[in-house]
């Protein structure tokens, strides 16, 4: 058996230095490949391709001693392809391209979410920081023949809450407390 196993990013970022705090504008694409065959005459040779892309902004901005406001959003999207077939070669012995499988067609997949959080320090040695993310997962496949689509759309909010509390420059007490939500197992479609 041969597998494979392809990856690429190209990360593209502006960071912005504002009054008391920052913005950052960035850009991710990516293209990644997996894919293995058998071995014999009638080998087959499967293939799942990813094309995705994502956008980010964040921000974070001082208020007071005391206080500072963080924050952001981003969006993802997951476009997969799915290739399977017996491993063939062109007359020069190079293989030969492959055909799209349509017994499971593959998703395109959205998330997009929006987040805040407030830094408060009570104390010289106490920090608390409530928050909240926002977010929408979202999938689309094929069903059929005709080209009809299939999607789903699933809302999930995440809020938080975390401490820190210094007993010395070595010793701190660090408390998380907060609800968070997984890319769901989106299946749409016959």
């Amino acid at each position: 058996e041969a597998l494979a196993s392809d990856f690429h990013r190209v990360d593209l970022r502006y960071d912005h230095e504002l009054n008391e705090g920052r913005l950052r504008v960035a850009a991710t694409f990516g293209y990644d490949s997996q894919g293995g065959s058998g071995q014999g005459d009638h080998a087959a040779i499967t293939t799942i391709t990813n094309l995705s892309g994502a956008a980010r902004v964040e921000f974070e901005q001082k208020l007071s001693t005391a206080v500072r406001i963080r924050g952001g959003a981003d969006a993802w999207l997951d476009h997969y392809r799915f290739h399977q077939g017996k491993v063939a070669t062109d007359d020069d012995g190079a293989p030969a391209p492959q055909v799209p499988s349509s017994a499971n067609p593959p998703p395109t997949n959205l998330t997009g979410d929006a987040h805040a959080d407030v830094v408060w320090r009570v104390g010289r040695r106490v920090e608390i920081v409530p928050g909240v993310r926002a977010g929408v997962f979202s999938s689309t496949r094929a069903t059929g023949a005709s080209g009809a689509e299939a999607s789903t759309t699933i809302p999930a909010i995440d809020p938080r809450l975390s401490s820190r509390v210094t007993f010395s420059p070595t010793i701190a007490w660090l408390s998380a407390l907060g609800l968070s939500h997984q890319y769901p197992v989106l299946r749409v479609g016959g």
